[in-house]
């Protein structure tokens, strides 16, 4: 079995497999960057369109930061926990980014099959009652939530997934 595999490998480097994999990956980690990006200034619009006029909007990628240090009795600023949390938000678009470039190195699918999937994947990693916000403490479980911020975040969540797989798709298509 591991001969076979051992030509296996041999066979995809002579291919450029591995180098094509990479490609991809790099390409879906550059378009998670940019459905982060996006999900960002969605969930910003979305505050301010529709919370009332001066109430505070939440930031979600902030509220974990300060759970995850308050869980381990680390004093942490608002200032550095929004700084940490837009890094790790990016990061994780990133990440998610190239996993859906990853599961689609030999079969494409239509980019609204991509963004639908990948906005409803991180909604349900996230955002319900067994998501990680909820877990951490950082924000209540959706069900919990007012339907106005329910909205908030399902908007963002959807222009994340939408812009992430329309860029994996121009950038796939340019090369």
């Amino acid at each position: 079995m591991s001969m076979r595999l051992m030509r296996r490998v041999k066979a995809m480097r002579k291919e450029g497999t591995r180098s094509r994999l990479t490609a991809n990956l790099l390409r879906g980690a550059a378009a998670g960057l940019a459905g982060a990006v996006a999900m960002r200034l969605a969930h910003m619009a979305e505050q301010r369109a529709l919370l009332p006029r001066g109430a505070k909007g939440s930031e979600p990628s902030a509220a974990m930061v300060k759970a995850l240090a308050e869980s381990r009795e680390i004093p942490v600023s608002d200032g550095l926990a929004t700084a940490v949390g837009i890094g790790l938000q990016l990061g994780l678009g990133a990440a998610a980014g190239a996993a859906l470039a990853a599961a689609q190195n030999k079969r494409r699918w239509p980019t609204w099959v991509n963004g639908l999937g990948l906005a409803g994947a991180t909604w349900a990693l996230t955002v319900p009652k067994g998501g990680i916000l909820p877990k951490l403490g950082a924000a209540p479980p959706a069900e919990n939530q007012s339907l106005d911020k329910v909205a908030i975040g399902m908007g963002a969540h959807l222009a994340y997934g939408f812009a992430t797989a329309a860029a994996l798709r121009a950038l796939s298509d340019r090369s």
